[in-house]
């Protein structure tokens, strides 16, 4: 990390003295950026989903139980994230990764203010602003994930 003109900045420039004390650190998300939700829905899912992904990715409830879910404050906003791009590309692929960009989801970079469940697959998290606010889109390379998806 280096410092700014008003303090620390962030791999993307952002002042982070302007953040809030309270973050609980900063994760990886795929989701669309006009509402923030996320790309498992029902119904949606098998639209993206490649048959031949070999990853078993476990649902957050599976991973955590259900009593994590019950501590999300209420007026909260809470979900799934990865610490890291390996956990990231270890539950999607770049075939999927590319198709789910046609429908308009995108990796971010999302603050939480509140971790309630961190295993080696994925974050649970909460936060008091709505997913859709403050986000940073990370850049993928259209050509890398063009290639990968070959």
């Amino acid at each position: 990390m280096k410092a700014g003109p008003t303090g620390p900045v962030d791999f993307w420039g952002k002042n982070m003295s302007r953040r809030k004390p309270y973050a609980a650190g900063y994760f990886l998300r795929v989701q669309q950026i006009n509402d923030g939700r996320g790309p498992f829905r029902s119904g949606f899912t098998e639209r993206w989903l490649s048959p031949d992904n070999p990853h078993t990715f476990p649902a957050g409830y599976d991973e955590f139980g259900w009593e994590p879910y019950q501590r999300i404050p209420s007026g909260w906003y809470s979900g799934h994230a990865f610490e890291n791009m390996d956990q990231l590309y270890s539950c999607f692929t770049a075939k999927e990764l590319v198709t789910l960009k046609k429908y308009g989801f995108h990796i971010v970079s999302i603050g939480a203010d509140l971790v309630l469940g961190r295993s080696e697959n994925q974050v649970l998290f909460a936060r008091r602003k709505p997913l859709a606010e403050d986000v940073s889109m990370i850049p993928t390379g259209e050509l890398e994930l063009f290639r990968a998806a070959q």
